[in-house]
């Protein structure tokens, strides 16, 4: 069938809803909240404290090596090194990478208020507290409610597909009489591991980590969870 130019939000809020009312055996949260957590608000774009308890998406992408001023996020320690409450609110920067402006676009769609980030939810100006962020990526992956994997494209700069400027590839098509035949889409597996993000060990491992996965591939959303 012809697939759509955007994603079908009422389709895959179903995937999920199912998965969390069906799955709960394997497919639940396992661990408590990392201690000081940091996710982005998706509704004023600002990077503050998880609140307690906190459902959140997860991003799962390649960086690339594109570099900017505006890369990480600003200080959040006091004098002593010490991790403080991040007062005011760190906006995000302003030019943001394609695959960033589109998981925070998408993630408010779907009804989810907050999305991390490693980039921009880990302090990397704090030594100390960048190491225990990094030490419990397994458990902030394992307890996201889903993570959204950015398997196209070969960096950060490459949008999530029907979300903001990434278009999908138009199917072929054929029309014999009153039939008209479409092309089908690739296989999601092969379409996955033929993909930059399968081959980086650091990505394929948090797609390993995460209880519910939302693939974007260059020409479908593939779900899957545990």
């Amino acid at each position: 069938q012809q697939i759509r130019s955007q994603p079908d939000v009422g389709l895959i809020r179903s995937w999920f809803e199912y998965c969390r009312s069906n799955h709960d055996g394997k497919c639940k949260v396992t661990s408590e909240q990392v201690q000081n957590l940091r996710v982005i608000d998706c509704s004023t774009t600002a990077i503050i404290p998880a609140p307690t308890a906190c459902s959140y998406v997860a991003l799962s992408y390649v960086w690339g090596n594109h570099k900017t001023d505006e890369d990480g996020n600003g200080p959040s320690r006091d004098e002593e090194g010490l991790p403080v409450e991040i007062n005011p609110p760190i906006e995000l920067p302003v030019n943001l990478p394609a695959v960033v402006k589109d998981a925070v676009k998408f993630t408010k769609k779907l009804g989810f208020d907050y999305l991390w980030i490693d980039k921009y939810c880990i302090d990397q100006t704090n030594g100390g507290l960048m190491q225990q962020q990094i030490m419990s990526m397994d458990r902030i992956y394992q307890n996201a409610e889903f993570t959204i994997i950015a398997a196209a494209g070969d960096d950060e700069n490459h949008g999530l597909l029907g979300v903001g400027e990434t278009r999908r590839p138009v199917q072929p098509t054929a029309q014999i009489g009153n039939l008209t035949f479409t092309s089908s889409a690739r296989d999601p597996f092969q379409e996955i591991i033929r993909s930059k993000w399968f081959s980086r060990g650091w990505t394929f491992q948090e797609g390993i980590l995460t209880r519910r996965r939302l693939a974007f591939t260059k020409q479908q959303i593939y779900f899957e969870c545990d």
